[in-house]
């Protein structure tokens, strides 16, 4: 049953309110002139007869969390700026006068709540249908739908055969009466199987939803995808359930996260379908930790949440270790080497919202200590804190050359990004010999130092280059440390001029000099004369006047005057730095890109000479 709720100041007067309140099987009148809140309701009907400041702001602060909701003013004819600005803040649906005819808008009130009905079932429709799994939808006692996987495990071509196939085979009375979960065995085609049942009421309509899955006997059986796996909309609203249970009951409940730490390294070295296969895989190894009745959803590409029930903290804590350690140990046999973070969290003294908050930033890895310390979130140890930095690469190196995991060394060459495969070729205590391709062999030598990334790093590794062989493509690095943050994390590849490049900054407080050290399609890095105000210019707007080679125009160079915002200031004891982002809009677009393009090319020539010689 829809909630609707009537509210009135002081009286109620408004005859066009009262026959549509007559219209609907129940709506509840409230006097507002002494309410602090009013309940959640799915419909409000606001009479309003004189439009006071007051009256406004009580209005809302009544209604301002209740937007979701369909919010109707019924007023006199007169009205102001005040009302349009509340309605436009309570986003109202609709503002009626006396002179709207009462059938008609009765009409188009009944319509709007069966279409945001309609909505809120399509979009509960949708989460079901994502997961592809077995379920069957009832009105009353009265079978409406079947998802196809249920019509197919069952053999079933349409509802009646379903009927006689499942419904007469269980106790269905029981699980159109009320929310419950039952373990059911069924014989179909003279095969007698367990099946785990669940029966979920809509929370927008009079629709059951009864959920069917079968229970393996054998958990070691190999499944050909992941349908066990939720998603995070059924996740959210199976945890909004346990929260509100626990507060009239004793139940508790925890959840472990479980993060794909190194995603963005995998991604490097495999493909989209093999890293989707390969966490589907783990995932099973996961399940195989769990009960059989614990939720396991996919919070975000790379986060996965199991939720326990009747799981206290320290034990909680405990079947973290245990999944941490059987993920190990089959990750240890396989190509694709996810690295897993797991985190146990004791949720029963947060409300959903604040679970939630916490929840996201596990996943961004945004948890201090202090926060792990104050709010029962622990971490299960892994290489990244048990060890310090230099036993922990040790180890990490180690692992890659016994693999015989695929490498890539990674250098920034003149803003050019050069980025190739390679590999450990041998391990000493304290070094180890890599093998590289022409131009990283090149650019080593001029720099003199590399960065490592891996699959199987959570941090790229940044060395220096004791000796370099160009003939035998092998170089000895040493001195190995984590970068802090991703080496080549660039949107857009960025370039240093060939040539000595004057730079003027405007602004309204007057104009400063500089150099380009670099330059892409979206953003400038500058170097200046000392100027020891630069931080006030953070995060203004400022004009950049300069001149570029291009080879299109004629006169070989082409002078640009763009609109930039200062982003990063900092400042030496000579010269400061200084990057800003070019707005997006700019026509010079594609003047930018015409050079990045040749000087590109431009370092890439000049690296093939150097190659050539040194060979």
């Amino acid at each position: 049953m829809r909630i609707l709720l009537h509210l009135y100041y002081e009286t109620a007067s408004s005859k066009q309110m009262s026959d549509v309140a007559k219209s609907f099987e129940f709506c509840e009148a409230l006097d507002i002139s002494k309410a602090n809140e009013v309940k959640l309701a799915d419909v409000y009907f606001v009479e309003i007869q004189t439009i006071e400041k007051a009256l406004v702001l009580h209005i809302r602060k009544l209604l301002s969390n209740k937007t979701d909701s369909l919010i109707y003013f019924f007023i006199d004819d007169s009205h102001n700026l005040m009302l349009f600005q509340l309605a436009s803040l309570l986003n109202v649906k609709n503002i009626f006068t006396s002179k709207h005819e009462t059938s008609k808008l009765i009409s188009n009130i009944k319509a709007d709540i069966l279409l945001k009905k309609t909505t809120a079932q399509n979009k509960e429709f949708a989460s079901v249908f994502s997961n592809n799994i077995s379920f069957m939808t009832f009105n009353q006692s009265s079978l409406t739908f079947a998802s196809q996987k249920l019509l197919d495990d069952f053999s079933c071509k349409d509802l009646y055969m379903l009927e006689l196939n499942l419904c007469s085979k269980i106790d269905l009375k029981s699980f159109l009466e009320s929310n419950i979960t039952k373990e059911e065995t069924i014989i179909f085609e003279k095969i007698s199987k367990k099946y785990n049942i669940k029966s979920i009421g809509s929370k927008h309509s009079s629709d059951r939803y009864i959920f069917v899955q079968e229970i393996l006997q054998n958990k070691q059986t190999k499944q050909t995808s992941i349908d066990f796996i939720k998603n995070r909309i059924y996740f959210i609203e199976v945890l909004k359930e346990k929260l509100l249970e626990k507060n009239i009951s004793k139940n508790i409940c925890s959840i472990i996260t479980i993060s794909i730490e190194n995603m963005d390294s995998l991604r490097q070295f495999w493909s989209e379908y093999e890293i989707e296969m390969a966490i589907g895989d783990l995932l099973l190894q996961v399940e195989l930790e769990i009960d059989a009745h614990t939720l396991l959803a996919q919070y975000d590409n790379k986060l996965y949440i199991a939720l326990f029930e009747d799981l206290d903290f320290e034990a909680t804590k405990q079947k973290a270790h245990s999944i941490q350690k059987h993920i190990i140990s089959y990750t240890s046999k396989e190509d694709i080497k996810p690295i897993i973070g797991l985190h146990a969290f004791d949720i029963n003294d947060f409300e959903l919202n604040d679970a939630l908050k916490i929840i996201s930033d596990i996943a961004k890895e945004d948890i201090s200590n202090k926060d792990r310390e104050t709010q029962k979130i622990y971490r299960v140890i892994n290489i990244d804190n048990e060890l310090n930095d230099e036993k922990a690469i040790d180890l990490l190196l180690q692992a890659t050359f016994t693999n015989k995991t695929p490498i890539k060394l990674l250098n920034i060459y003149k803003g050019l990004c050069i980025n190739t495969f390679s590999t450990i070729v041998k391990k000493t205590q304290e070094e180890i010999y890599v093998s590289f391709e022409q131009l990283q062999g090149t650019v080593m030598n001029f720099e003199k130092g590399t960065v490592i990334q891996s699959p199987n790093f959570t941090k790229d590794i940044e060395a220096d280059v004791k000796l370099i062989d160009l003939k035998k493509r092998v170089a000895l690095l040493k001195n190995f440390r984590f970068v802090n943050g991703s080496a080549n994390a660039r949107k857009y590849s960025r370039v240093t001029p060939s040539q000595r490049t004057p730079i003027s900054i405007v602004n309204n407080k007057g104009t400063l000099s500089g150099e380009i050290l670099d330059i892409s399609m979206n953003s400038v890095a500058i170097k200046t004369r000392f100027y020891k105000r630069i931080e006030e210019l953070y995060s203004t707007d400022v004009e950049l006047k300069f001149t570029l080679p291009i080879r299109s125009s004629e006169d070989g160079y082409m002078k640009l005057e763009l609109i930039a915002r200062v982003t990063f200031t900092k400042c030496g004891e000579d010269y400061c730095k200084m990057v800003v982002d070019l707005e997006e809009t700019q026509a010079h677009e594609s003047i930018l890109m015409e050079y990045v393009y040749d000087r590109q090319k431009e370092i890439i020539v000049e690296l093939k000479k150097q190659t050539i010689i040194r060979n």
